[in-house]
């Protein structure tokens, strides 16, 4: 097992390496060999050791206030404190770190940022407000700190190709690094996590297809009072992610020639592209008609997936009330739902959150994308993206700082698995070189537990848990091939909404989406019927529709310019 971790370990790394080839970008593909020189302070933290040399000059004390969103991790404190511990003559940071529900968390930080609160380190996101805080200048770009030999770590982490598909359009209208990328593949493989304590107990072994998942559904309802069969967040995991991956709808459009691109607020448009030219194009909101230049079947719209949602809904596999659910994951964990969806990451915690809810419980997984069920090649499409980073805001004093404690985290792996994995022996013992388990005796509720993909994510540096069943490794294998993945047209392409900022204030395009979540959620019937109105409804709104036109003509305008580039 350790010699065939260590592979799929090498070919994770190997997916960051080989990234230039596949989407077409230049120059080096490796990282750099870091710095040998004592020059700069960072230098002095570089080693393989937890314990950093002392410098004959520190570095003056600085409190870095860094934003990060969800709960506080258990004894998170004690991980702060070895870390400025190890590096009280050397950083010299007191590190400073604000939790924030994600609920809230997207607008605290406008609203921090528009106030001139001082912040140094910010996790951000294309999916929260990574775009618009790019586009009004709120983040630093941060180009020199890479590729920097005063910046080993960071050097050593982030290859240039990474880098180069990681970039972001700024205000002067060229391409940077605005955010620290974080994650460890290109691609996550989502499952279905679900009891399979309850699938045995009537009469399924195991969920192995649509068929059996849908029956697991039935025996939960008609058995199990009080559990719902499936449990999301309105905004988090929609039934739509599990019918449309069984019926492999994104990998379809694809060998189509037909890709979706987000514009942001406006919703994400459908193109038809062949040979790098745009052939037709399709916004939320327009009238249907603009689908007829696309190729059969995909040229008037599919409400197959929605028919599909209005009978989880009725047959009760879902919630009506879905669109006020917030807790999901702890109602699964607890026991009052049958299934909930999650990345493969997730297993351990989910699985040692269950078992200490419900004695006796046992996690299953499915994997419900049909293509990647089966391992094929080129079943998941990447933009050889990360989607969570750390951004410096403009109004920080402190960037050189920020990135040097970024470096540090960066520079081995005994620094990286402090803030991942906490202090080793106490909350973690490395198994081999590649895994790790929990000390015996160490209560999982009540360990340090911390979200890697808002700090230490990165394909240099990953360690699986022994408790992975065997399933699970062989898809983590999968994922590290790039076979694996289909490259979309547009990456690297990301839209700049600027010229066409008005347009995208546009407040019907939230009504819309308000609409559009009843359809999403299984609340409305007579789809076909109601779906029609919709559009009249919408084609009714002049100023809705001039608003779509222009921001589908900038759109098509700036990916046929980048098309033409490759």
């Amino acid at each position: 097992m350790k010699k065939g971790m260590k592979k799929t370990l090498s070919l994770i790394f190997a997916v960051t390496m080989s990234t230039s080839l596949l989407a077409a970008c230049t120059g080096k593909n490796s990282p750099s060999t870091p710095d040998k020189g004592e020059s700069s302070p960072t230098n002095a933290v570089q080693n393989n050791s937890s314990e950093p040399p002392a410098v004959k000059t520190p570095l003056e004390p600085v409190k870095l206030e860094v934003m990060l969103w969800g709960d506080k991790p258990k004894q998170f404190d004690e991980i702060v404190d070895e870390f400025e511990r190890q590096t009280k003559d050397t950083l010299n940071i007191d590190l400073n770190v604000t939790w924030t529900p994600l609920a809230d968390y997207g607008n605290k930080i406008k609203l921090m940022l528009s106030a001139g609160q001082k912040i140094d380190l910010a996790f951000d996101a294309p999916w929260l407000n990574m775009p618009g805080l790019i586009a009004n200048g709120s983040y630093i770009e941060l180009d020199k700190y890479f590729n920097n030999d005063q910046y080993p770590g960071l050097q050593k982490a982030f290859g240039e190709s990474l880098l180069n598909n990681n970039k972001f359009v700024g205000p002067d209208k060229q391409q940077h690094v605005y955010g620290v990328p974080l994650g460890q593949g290109y691609a996550p493989v989502y499952a279905l996590y679900y009891r399979k304590d309850l699938a045995q107990k009537y009469g399924i072994s195991e969920l192995k297809s649509y068929d059996d998942m849908i029956a697991y559904f039935d025996a939960v309802k008609n058995n199990e009072p009080g559990t719902t069969p499936y449990i999301f967040n309105k905004d988090q995991y929609p039934p739509a992610w599990i019918i449309d991956g069984n019926r492999a709808i994104k990998i379809d459009q694809a060998k189509n020639n037909i890709w979706e691109v987000s514009t942001g607020s406006a919703g994400v448009a459908k193109l038809h592209i062949v040979d790098n030219k745009i052939k037709a194009a399709y916004l939320p909101g327009e009238s249907t008609d603009a689908l007829k230049d696309f190729p059969e079947p995909f040229h008037a719209l599919d409400f197959t997936t929605n028919e599909e949602i209005l009978n989880w809904n009725e047959k009760g596999y879902i919630e009506s009330n879905a669109i006020n659910r917030k807790d999901a994951q702890d109602q699964f964990t607890a026991g009052t739902a049958g299934s909930y969806m999650q990345t493969l990451d997730s297993y351990v915690a989910l699985e040692n959150a269950l078992k200490a809810a419900v004695p006796g419980s046992e996690l299953g997984v499915y994997v419900y994308e049909n293509n990647v069920r089966n391992m094929e090649p080129a079943s998941l499409l990447t933009e050889f993206k990360f989607w969570n980073f750390l951004s410096i805001p403009a109004s920080s004093k402190n960037a050189d700082r920020s990135m040097m404690f970024l470096d540090w985290i960066f520079a081995s792996q005994q620094n990286h698995d402090l803030f991942e994995y906490g202090i080793e022996g106490k909350n973690w013992v490395a198994v081999g070189d590649d895994k790790y388990k929990l000390p015996d005796g160490v209560d999982s509720g009540q360990n340090y537990a911390f979200p890697g993909y808002q700090l230490t994510w990165n394909p240099n540096y990953m360690r699986l848990a022994e408790a992975y069943p065997q399933d699970v490794v062989e898809y983590y294998s999968y994922v590290a091939q790039d076979t694996t993945f289909l490259k979309q047209v547009s990456a690297g392409f990301t839209f700049n909404g600027e010229p066409v900022k008005t347009e995208m204030t546009n407040p019907s395009f939230a009504k819309m989406a308000a609409e559009n979540a009843g359809f999403e959620l299984g609340l409305i019937k007579n789809i076909a019927d109601n779906k029609a109105k919709q559009e009249q409804n919408l084609l009714k709104d002049k100023q809705l529709q001039a608003d779509i036109q222009k921001i589908k003509a900038e759109l098509v305008q700036q990916l046929q310019a980048f098309l033409d580039e490759q």
